[in-house]
């Protein structure tokens, strides 16, 4: 990676850096400037390869941010590169549950970047999957982790290397698609902490689909052909959930709810084209 100095801060930038040893801040307030910013400026992506919008490292440094900052490299690819994998490890920090899907779509809009919207759980067309999936739970056992977590990863088609973007040390919006499969993770937390049961490791292959999204969406921004002839062969077969869609709560008002937020997502995908 690269260091900036106070000598070439304010030059341009397009991969990994990092930022050490910047002025002493004023207030928390200063201090939690550049994370604010970070929350809300998630869209970086331009006809170029990265910028950070209305935020620069000169900028960081006069708002008195002291501690290390990381700006990560764009790995290239649309939505159907990024994987989403999801560990249960007990309190006696033994693995029982970990999942691997690919993801077809996430949000598009500048504050929603980063959270999927479809996915499929037991599918990568890489067909790679056996490396990483031992590399990540061998990682977890190595630092002790014990709790539910979400890797965030992006395939690298430049090397054929999966990219760690982020560990989330809950569950997601869409880890509902373990329970798809057969695999509560409210349960597993109920066995583990409450009747302190044992569960053998198990690594969830089953092949599930899970949208938040209308199928107009799919089939329209989900540039993967081969993606998209699982994700509807899935559908069809019944291996789908959308956690929003129950069967004994789908009254009027919710039907109608329903359909008012297919609209919405659809006009949200033309509205913030990447």
């Amino acid at each position: 990676c690269y260091r900036f100095t106070q000598d070439n801060y304010d030059k341009p930038y397009s991969s990994l850096y990092e930022v050490y040893k910047l002025k002493s801040y004023t207030s928390e307030k200063l201090k939690s400037f550049f994370l604010i910013q970070q929350i809300l400026n998630k869209e970086y992506l331009k006809k170029r390869q990265i910028a950070l919008e209305g935020l620069t490292c000169n900028e960081i440094i006069k708002s008195g941010y002291t501690d290390k900052l990381i700006i990560q490299e764009f790995i290239p690819g649309d939505d159907h590169n990024l994987f989403d994998c999801v560990f249960y490890v007990n309190s006696k920090k033994k693995i029982w549950l970990q999942s691997f899907g690919q993801i077809g779509l996430q949000e598009h809009t500048s504050t929603g970047i980063g959270n999927l919207t479809v996915v499929i759980n037991g599918y990568n067309e890489y067909r790679n999957t056996e490396k990483i999936k031992n590399k990540l739970k061998d990682f977890l056992q190595d630092i002790e982790f014990n709790g539910i977590c979400e890797f965030d990863l992006k395939y690298d088609v430049r090397d054929k290397k999966f990219k760690v973007f982020e560990i989330n040390p809950r569950q997601a919006r869409s880890s509902y698609y373990l329970t798809g499969c057969g695999y509560n993770l409210a349960k597993y937390l109920v066995d583990d902490l409450i009747y302190n049961k044992e569960h053998d490791f198990v690594f969830i292959s089953e092949k599930v689909a899970l949208s938040f999204v209308p199928d107009y969406v799919v089939k329209k921004y989900i540039m993967s052909r081969e993606y998209k002839q699982e994700f509807f062969k899935l559908k069809k077969n019944k291996k789908f959930v959308d956690p929003l869609r129950y069967d004994k709560d789908m009254n009027f008002e919710r039907r109608k709810w329903l359909f008012k937020r297919s609209i919405n997502y659809i006009r949200k995908y033309k509205n913030n084209k990447w």
